[in-house]
């Protein structure tokens, strides 16, 4: 299992796979009809003008019998009838009675050929746009590239109204980190896909990029640099965008976000109070710490209290563990690692993609059952109904994991987990450790540390 969790864990990249279509024909050119010289039509000669005085003739002369440039440069030398006319100096070449009847029979074919590829032909489907979509937001929202997403509606079909007030009572905002290598192979797919269904979507590269909505924040690339990118981002949200949400979710560009089951999970925590949820892993702290890859999640509380001292700098340099780093700064600052099972005690964010999970047996000695705080389920009880995200999610993985999610249905069932939704404030807000080791309301914080593992000497893949 070790080599095949490896394997999978290394997201395609840039040029491990066909790139994204390219822009189809313009809509001009589709049914575009050759103009009546182009047919083959007589095109009555001018009166022959007395030709320029040497010194403003520029290159060689043209062919009397045929009229084509016998070696002008581009640009000179031409026609200006025939260009005030926009007829290409080929064209008046085909008059010579000598090219007439070939030239008028290819010109007839090429434009016939137009108008039935317009005519006949479907229109191509048009590629993934590539321009930035940057819906206007709220009235006196900043001018940062930063989208908005939409609540969910009734027009599926479906009752969205539980949905539909979550995503206005827990506002989520959702920061993405990506690179500028990323923006086309990875980011994009996350723009079209789940980042719609964040209340705020902000993702976070090194620079700007000209046609794509990306923060730059003058960091450069590499993993040796993932925290100091995060401090950054987490500076920047709250510095601009804290009163846009109650909740901020740190994701890569290859990590997929169901945003309705994490509101579920959110909605009975107040988020005044500091805590932070995730895919929790046990070494390196003493609370543990949440899986840079699976994501995590921070409260207002938290971040009011994280970003003071990030700026401050007491938080350290990190290093390229930017989730370990993050979680150790959490424990040191009180902000307790929340229990994100459900009811039943399964996982809700997880660190590989969903194939692994459902159907992969780890190896013996593998460090992932070893890291992760709670006891790891493998086959089809380890995930939850109501999962929340999954890690090395390639860009075409995106699409398939959102139609699984939002669209496709068995007929005649209903759904056979449908835990309450606990009003605010009920499920243990009070900071009590449960130490019982099963949760008995969903998102019961628990942070209270379990059995001490032995640290490896190394930090695993995020």
């Amino acid at each position: 299992m070790g080599a095949r969790g490896a394997e999978t864990a290394v997201p395609p990249g840039p040029g491990n796979g066909p790139g994204p279509p390219g822009p189809p024909p313009p809509r001009g050119q589709r049914g575009h009809r050759a103009p009546p010289e182009a047919l083959g039509t007589a095109v009555p000669r001018a009166p022959p003008e007395p030709p320029d005085p040497p010194e403003t003739q520029q290159g060689p002369q043209t062919n009397q019998d045929t009229g084509i440039d016998l070696g002008t440069p581009a640009g000179l030398g031409r026609d200006p009838r025939a260009a005030a006319a926009g007829i290409p100096m080929l064209l008046l070449g085909l008059q010579s009675p000598r090219l007439s009847f070939p030239g008028g029979l290819l010109v007839g074919f090429i434009g016939t050929f137009l108008l039935l590829r317009g005519l006949l032909l479907p229109p191509p489907v048009p590629a993934p746009s590539r321009d930035p979509r940057v819906p206007h937001g709220p009235p006196g929202t900043p001018p940062y590239p930063v989208l908005y997403g939409a609540a969910p509606s009734d027009a599926a079909g479906e009752d969205a109204a539980v949905a539909r007030a979550l995503f206005r009572r827990v506002r989520v905002l959702c920061w993405v980190l990506t690179a500028p290598q990323t923006l086309e192979s990875r980011a994009r797919h996350v723009r079209d896909t789940w980042a719609r269904h964040c209340n705020v979507a902000l993702f976070v590269s090194s620079e700007p990029a000209p046609t794509f909505p990306a923060l730059g924040l003058g960091v450069p690339e590499g993993r040796g640099q993932l925290y100091r990118k995060t401090a950054r981002a987490l500076l920047f949200v709250h510095r601009h965008l804290r009163a846009s949400a109650e909740w901020f979710l740190k994701a890569d560009d290859d990590t997929f976000v169901l945003l309705d089951n994490l509101r579920w999970l959110l909605a009975p925590l107040p988020p005044q109070r500091p805590l932070y949820l995730g895919k929790r892993f046990r070494p390196f702290a003493r609370q543990g710490y949440m899986s840079g890859g699976a994501g995590y999640v921070l409260s207002r509380g938290a971040l009011s209290r994280l970003a003071p001292a990030l700026a401050r700098g007491s938080c350290g340099r990190g290093g390229p563990e930017e989730d370990v780093a993050l979680g150790r700064c959490l424990e040191r600052l009180g902000v307790p690692a929340g229990d994100s099972r459900d009811t039943r005690g399964r996982e809700t964010f997880h660190p590989f993609p969903p194939e692994i999970h459902l159907t992969h047996r780890f190896a013996r000695g593998f460090w992932y059952p070893r890291y992760s705080w709670y006891p790891v389920v493998e086959g089809p009880q380890c995930c939850s109904d109501l999962a929340v995200s999954f890690h090395y999610v390639s860009g075409e993985e995106m699409y398939e994991l959102e139609y699984l999610s939002q669209r496709l249905r068995p007929y005649g069932y209903r759904a056979r987990y449908r835990p309450p939704l606990s009003p605010p404030g009920t499920p243990n807000t009070t900071g009590t450790p449960n130490t019982t080791g099963t949760p008995g309301t969903p998102n019961a914080t628990r942070s209270q540390p379990g059995p001490k593992a032995p640290e490896p000497n190394r930090i695993p893949p995020r």
